[in-house]
């Protein structure tokens, strides 16, 4: 991972199955966000697109006591971090943790902030010099 670019720690990333992203509530609304479907897209021709879509690689991200699924795009992978090309601004707080925590973790799910996470992590600031 470069100098000076946003990161997140590897473990934070998930992907999240497309049907499960288009039932996440609207901030504002709170209510379920629905994927238009015509006619033409009914049965099993639906079915199988929805089968065959990718998942969306994403992160969690506090919000209040809460946390919420966002998509990210990432780019290059070091050690411990991936580069974070959309998807998220400097300053956000992301949930990371086991590999099954994250998975089996869902949106609008309470969290607690336990300690103040890597203050070391690409990007950080020098602060011995």
């Amino acid at each position: 991972v470069r100098p000076e670019v946003l990161a997140i720690p590897i473990i934070a990333l998930t992907l999240m199955d497309p049907s499960q992203y288009e039932r996440i509530p609207t901030e504002e609304e709170g209510v379920e966000q629905e994927a238009e479907v015509s006619a033409e897209e009914t049965g099993s021709e639906s079915t199988n697109r929805a089968a065959d879509a990718e998942p969306i690689e994403g992160v969690y991200v506090v919000d209040g006591d809460q946390v919420r699924f966002r998509p990210v795009e990432v780019g290059i992978a070091g050690d411990n971090y991936f580069e974070v090309l959309s998807g998220l601004e400097e300053g956000e707080t992301v949930v990371s943790g086991t590999y099954q925590a994250i998975r089996e973790l869902e949106d609008g799910a309470l969290v607690r902030i336990e300690g103040q996470g890597d203050q070391n992590g690409p990007g950080a600031e020098d602060s011995e010099g």
